[in-house]
């Protein structure tokens, strides 16, 4: 079964993860390594949204996070890579995908936060330590 996208629903090891960067302060501009309160889920939340782009080019993937972050009202500043395997074998994360509709492709959540803050904090700063470094955008 595919998805709107075209993308199978079960998202392989393999794949590779995209989270885009909305604020500058969620990089290292010294090291252009990703800071924890990137992965931090939204407040009360135990998902936090990324997106499927093995399929991408790196300017689609830089058109697609454009996309992503204007539905909130901010503008892209970057995004960094995960490996869907590196991110199964942290903690006890899953992702799935999640295209509920048409305006969504190639989303998907990496699930099973911790609800604690301190272990929330430490799960988030882990992916942090676990992601490829920045890739920064022209504004």
């Amino acid at each position: 079964m595919t998805l709107p996208s075209g993308l199978p629903v079960d998202v392989a090891d393999s794949e590779p993860l995209a989270r885009f960067i909305r604020q500058k302060s969620q990089y290292k501009p010294s090291t252009m390594q990703a800071r924890g309160d990137l992965f931090m889920p939204p407040r009360g939340a135990t998902e936090l949204s990324v997106s499927r782009v093995g399929t991408l080019s790196v300017p689609a993937i830089e058109e697609l996070g454009r996309h992503v972050v204007q539905q909130a009202g901010n503008t892209l500043k970057g995004w960094c890579m995960l490996e869907t395997k590196r991110v199964r074998s942290i903690r006890k994360f899953g992702v799935v995908s999640d295209e509920p509709d048409g305006k969504h492709f190639y989303h998907a959540h990496i699930t099973g936060f911790p609800v604690d803050k301190s272990e929330l904090m430490e799960a988030a700063d882990d992916l942090a330590e676990a992601a490829s470094l920045v890739t920064v955008v022209s504004t």
